[in-house]
């Protein structure tokens, strides 16, 4: 992780509140290095612009919607319920 002057550093848990995400799916981003941390003890440390460019990329994109995932495509359609 590389900190700029006047950047601001954040344990994961502050950064997972500022993504509005649970601190154990962002350990795992960390883990798969989709946002740069440091582990400083036990705890993971972020940059606030890396929190940011990851906001910025990852922004929408939830499970394995998005058409570039293995299995997009390869449910069969949901049947209609109680009609």
């Amino acid at each position: 992780m590389r900190v700029e002057a006047g950047d601001e550093v954040l344990t994961l848990k502050q950064a997972a509140e500022r993504l509005e995400m649970s601190a154990g799916t962002l350990r795992l981003q960390v883990r798969a290095g989709k946002i740069a941390a440091t582990l400083a003890g036990k705890t993971y440390l972020v940059t606030a612009s890396a929190v940011e460019r990851y906001r910025v990329e990852h922004r929408g994109k939830h499970g394995f919607a998005a058409k570039t995932h293995p299995f997009h495509g390869r449910r069969p359609p949901r049947k209609p319920t109680g009609e």
